[in-house]
Order: C-alpha cells, then sequence, then structure tokens
C-alpha cells in the first residue's frame, strides 16, 4: 500500500539520522575515554580505532530503541501537525494503519536488536577483551616508550619494532631482589615469546649485561650472544564478565549478576516493542495546543522513566537483592498495559462510552 511505505519510508530515514547522530555523540564520548588509556600508557594508540569499532553493537543496545523511538514520535507529531494524518483519516483510514506501521518497524528492529544482543555484542566484547589483553602485555606496543614491568620493579624500553623483531633494547631493574642485584641490559636485538600461563620471556641477542651497585663500585659485566629474560608473570583468567556470556551461558548460571544480565537483553529486545506501542498515542499533536517540544515531553519523559527503572533494577539485581525474572518482567508488562490503554483511548467504542457517561453539555477531552 501506498500510505504503508510512505509511512514506512519517512520513518526510517528519520530513525537512521538520529541513530547516526546518537553514534556519533557515543563515540565521541568512547574515544574520549580511550584516548585517556592511550595517555595513562595502558594501551598502544594503534589499537584504538579496533577498540572503538568494536564497541559499536555494544552502544547500539541503548541506542537503537531511542532511535525507533524518536524516529516515530518525530515524524507522527510532524504529520499531526500538518495535518497529514487528518487527511489518511479522511481517506477511510484508521488508527490502524499507523500501529500497523509502528507495528512492522518494531519487528524489524526487534530483529535486529536480538541479533546484536545475544551473538553479535557478546562474542565482539570477548574479542575486545583479547585486543586489550593482548596490547598490555605485548611489549611492542611499548615502542619508544619506558614501561614498567614485573609489578614495576623493571623498566623496559624498545627503540624500534620491525614486525616481530625489537631493535635498540634498554632494561633495568633497580631494586634488588632476594640475592639477585640491580642490572641493566642493553642489545641490539631481540624477540617476546609468551607461555601458556600468561607469562612473558625476552630473548635478547648481542649485547651487554651491567650488574652490581653503583656506590659499592662492585660491577659485574658479561657481554652475551642470547640471553633469556622472565619479564612478568600473568595468569590467565578463566572466567569471563557476564556481558561477553552466550545466552546459554547465562541461563546456566546461577550467579546474580549473570541472571540479571541475562534478563536485561531480553528487555532490550522486548522494549523495542513496548515503546512502539506507547509512541503512536503520544505522538498525537493538535495544532490549537503548545508547541510539538511541548507536547512529545511526555513522552520522552516515560521513555526515560522505563530505562531508568529497568537499569536501577538490573543493578539491584546483579547484587542479589531483587529477582529479575520477577521485576524486570514486571516492568515490562505494566508499561506495556499502559501502551495497550493509551491506544485503547482513542478508540470509537471509548469515545462512544466516554460520550454515554459524561454528562451532555459537559467537554469531553
Amino acid at each position: 500500500m501506498i500510505i504503508t511505505r510512505y509511512l514506512v519510508w519517512e520513518t526510517v530515514k528519520s530513525q537512521l539520522a538520529i541513530l547516526f547522530i546518537l553514534l556519533l555523540v557515543f563515540l565521541c564520548q568512547k574515544l574520549g575515554q580511550l584516548l585517556g588509556t592511550v595517555v595513562e600508557g595502558d594501551i598502544p594508540l594503534n589499537v584504538v580505532l579496533a577498540l572503538l569499532g568494536l564497541s559499536l553493537p555494544a552502544m547500539v543496545q541503548l541506542i537503537l530503541p531511542l532511535s525507533l523511538f524518536l524516529g516515530v514520535l518525530v515524524i507522527l507529531s510532524r504529520m499531526y501537525a500538518a495535518n497529514e494524518i487528518t487527511v489518511i483519516y479522511a481517506c477511510g483510514f484508521g488508527k490502524s494503519i499507523l500501529i500497523r506501521v509502528a507495528l512492522l518497524l518494531s519487528l524489524m528492529n526487534a530483529i535486529v536488536a536480538a541479533v546484536n544482543v545475544i551473538w553479535l555484542s557478546p562474542g565482539l566484547s570477548r574479542y575486545q577483551a583479547i585486543v586489550i589483553s593482548d596490547a598490555k602485555v605485548n611489549l611492542s606496543t611499548a615502542a619508544g616508550q619506558f614501561k614498567l614491568a614485573d609489578n614495576g620493579n623493571l623498566v623496559l624500553f624498545v627503540g624500534k619494532v620491525q614486525d616481530t623483531v625489537f631493535e635498540h633494547i634498554f632494561m633495568a631493574k633497580i631494586k634488588p631482589n632476594c640475592h639477585a642485584r640491580p642490572f641493566v641490559i642493553m642489545a641490539d636485538r631481540g624477540h617476546m615469546t609468551k607461555l601458556s600461563d600468561g607469562s612473558q620471556i625476552l630473548m635478547l641477542d648481542n649485547g651487554t649485561s651491567y650488574e652490581g651497585t653503583a656506590l659499592l663500585r662492585d660491577f659485574c659485566i658479561t657481554s652475551f650472544a642470547k640471553y633469556q629474560a622472565l619479564i612478568g608473570s600473568r595468569s590467565v583468567a578463566n572466567s569471563i564478565e557476564t556481558k561477553q556470556m552466550t545466552m546459554h551461558q547465562l541461563w546456566h548460571s546461577s550467579e546474580p549478576e549473570a541472571r540479571a544480565e541475562f534478563h536485561w537483553r531480553l528487555t532490550l529486545v522486548v522494549s523495542v516493542l513496548i515503546m512502539t506501542i506507547m509512541v503512536v498515542p503520544l505522538s498525537v499533536v493538535n495544532q490549537r495546543q503548545q508547541s510539538i517540544v511541548l507536547r512529545i515531553l511526555p513522552a520522552m519523559l516515560l521513555y526515560l522513566l522505563f530505562f531508568l527503572l529497568q537499569i536501577t533494577l538490573r543493578y539491584h539485581s546483579a547484587k542479589g537483592k531483587l529477582d529479575p525474572m520477577f521485576w524486570l518482567w514486571l516492568t515490562n508488562v505494566l508499561f506495556l498495559v499502559l501502551g495497550l490503554i493509551l491506544n485503547v483511548l482513542d478508540t470509537v467504542p471509548i469515545r462512544r462510552l466516554r460520550g454515554w457517561l459524561l454528562p451532555k453539555g459537559a467537554p469531553s477531552c
């Protein structure tokens, strides 16, 4: 149908524009956080763009329902203000066509949201953790910088990196450890080897070791062709964060945080349908009333109330204080019922019932 295609196309254009703007804002915020981490020396600059791209699905989890909500709200409000909806009604189409279009859009967005929260976002979150872990333990990320290792007791500097080969390596251990004296090592070349337990072995070629204490004038200078140094021991974490777990893992987990994450992901999918049902009656604008901005304010407040309430319930559920299966879904059902009531209030039977109940001459809202 032409009218249906028109409504869908106008809403999709508005949603994509809003989605792009919101993504731009969130990306700028995330970029600032990553650059702050780079300045602190925790991650290298060359992984910033990769981490930024890997964080996109996590951003879309909250942005997608909001973009659809605002898209439908803006388009329908504009059409009401321009009397386009009045013309559609005059052509014999009822309000059901608006609800059908909204449900069609919510179904398409719900499918995208389900794919994102069930597979895409957890998978990329796990890969993001791997990238960050490799960046933190890989010495090649410290090229041109002095880095601390071995709990801050070892200073490392790599002048140049070519693929996996290091050049102009400087390593110093200032504080004595048990019977080992402080030492300084300089080598021409080297490379890194990581063991299965996360430990790092630095393999050096053609260098000199200076061991001793300056005040005691007791030095041992050694030239070597090959040298191995354990620069850090890192335990490999077997546990993963809840945001990285699959739905199957969350379902079989008894941890409160995992149970809260499971129902939160389902809520993100269901919220697309709930908010779309609610936004149709809230987008009605009367030209004789106040401006469009003030008319859509209640809709925005209801949206914020829904997600702030759900985020609060998720936080307390993760702490084990609430049952997420009861409280999160109770909130979903209550807002769904509210949306259905708002839609029913503007139907012809309810108008007739209201006219019959109100005394004659009384104004009907």
